[in-house]
């Protein structure tokens, strides 16, 4: 969820294909404050789901009450009246659906935002298959981690200006400020820094976008798990 101010939303929702359409009891998933994570018999998503991803990520105390509602043409998103049973007493919402085919001209996350998302995880994933070969990120607890972690990353304040470019690049918001995308900021000048972990003998793999800290990949994610508090 990108708000036209430059923010992320709260929460992100990700739906995890599971032969049952459920996660195994023997294996539960990590906590993530961040993810609303869900199992289903494919990975992609169910007029249900939408309705649990309204309730968990965008109805909730941290969202604003008004809201005008950009959605594309997914069939579940044109059916209104499923969506609006799902707003609780007290929100104002208007909803617009983006027109078929259009999506990749006016639809702010597909035009702008999706390209440098699998771009960061494109590298962050390319590290880890050549320094990390032990740790196997296609593992389910550890992708979602990494989408954890890289999602804390891009809901960055750094970030404001480039998220806010979607916007205009989609033609709703004539605002423009330069900026660098997370790849650009977060792995463009971690050559030869130290990672910040006292006593920690690996170079960094990432820039915080948050503290501005040099991390080595095991404490961003082995060892640690890098959600910092910083915005």
């Amino acid at each position: 969820m990108l708000f036209m101010d430059g923010t992320l939303g709260p929460k992100a929702f990700m739906v995890l294909s599971e032969p049952t359409g459920h996660f195994p009891p023997t294996r539960p998933i990590p906590n993530c404050p961040n993810l609303e994570v869900r199992a289903g018999k494919s990975h992609i998503m169910t007029k249900d789901m939408m309705c649990d991803w309204l309730k968990s990520c965008v109805f909730i105390p941290s969202v604003p009450k008004k809201l005008f509602m950009l959605i594309d043409s997914w069939p579940s998103f044109k059916d209104h009246q499923t969506i609006e049973n799902c707003v609780p007493r007290g929100y104002d919402v208007t909803i617009r659906n983006i027109p078929p085919n259009t999506t990749g001209l006016i639809q702010p996350l597909d035009a702008h935002w999706n390209g440098p998302w699998k771009n960061f995880l494109k590298k962050f994933t390319a590290y880890a298959l050549i320094f990390y070969p032990d740790y196997i990120i296609a593992q389910r607890n550890n992708e979602i981690w990494m989408i954890s972690l890289v999602y804390h990353q891009f809901s960055a304040r750094e970030f404001q200006p480039f998220l806010k470019y979607s916007w205009k690049k989609t033609g709703y918001s004539d605002f423009y400020s330069p900026f660098l995308t997370p790849s650009e900021y977060c792995f463009g000048k971690v050559d030869h820094e130290d990672c910040y972990s006292p006593n920690c003998p690996n170079l960094a793999f990432i820039k915080c976008s948050r503290c501005k800290e040099f991390i080595c990949f095991e404490h961003f994610i082995i060892k640690d798990k890098h959600l910092c508090t910083s915005v």
